[in-house]
This record gives C-alpha cells, sequence and structure tokens, in this order.
C-alpha cells in the first residue's frame, strides 16, 4: 500500500501537544479507534456518497515485487516510520 501521511486525520489536539512527534505517534501509537478499509475506486465513491460516517482515503493499494506499506509526505518523499506499533498478523 501507498499512504500518504498529509491525508491521515491526526486529532487537533495531538498535534498541538507533540508538534515534533504526532506523525510518528499517529502511525505507531497502537490507540486507534477507528476501522480501515479497502475498496476499488468506483465502489469508494459509491461509499462515501452513501453513509454519514466520516471517510479518510489516505493511500492506495498497489502492485509492488515486495508486501509492505510506503509512507509518502506530501513532496512524494518516503518517511521512515521509528516503531511500527503492534503486528496483528503474526
Amino acid at each position: 500500500a501507498d499512504v500518504r501521511l498529509a491525508d491521515i486525520p491526526i486529532d487537533t489536539i495531538l498535534r498541538k501537544a507533540f508538534p515534533g512527534e504526532y506523525h510518528n505517534m499517529a502511525l505507531s501509537g497502537g490507540e486507534d479507534y477507528e476501522l480501515i478499509f479497502t475498496a476499488p475506486q468506483r465502489l469508494m465513491s459509491k461509499i462515501i456518497a452513501n453513509i454519514k460516517t466520516p471517510v479518510s482515503v489516505i493511500g492506495e493499494i498497489v502492485k509492488k515485487k515486495k508486501q509492505t506499506v510506503t509512507i509518502f509526505d506530501p513532496n512524494g518523499k518516503v518517511v521512515q516510520v521509528k516503531s511500527t506499533g503492534w503486528d496483528h498478523l503474526s
């Protein structure tokens, strides 16, 4: 998956309290209470139009040689995450 860091919803209080660390905290903290799902673009547009719950499109699933998640900053530069957090699939 390719993820756009700027599109990840991060609480304003976290941004203010930890201005230099909030991105890493949001990516690896583990206290997340939002669901994550994938869907083809045509279906995602229908979902967004038909539900009342806010949906944040933060990236896309792409074909790669290695199964990995790559996070990009607003300039397209790859972001290195300091901690990977809990691995639910291990």
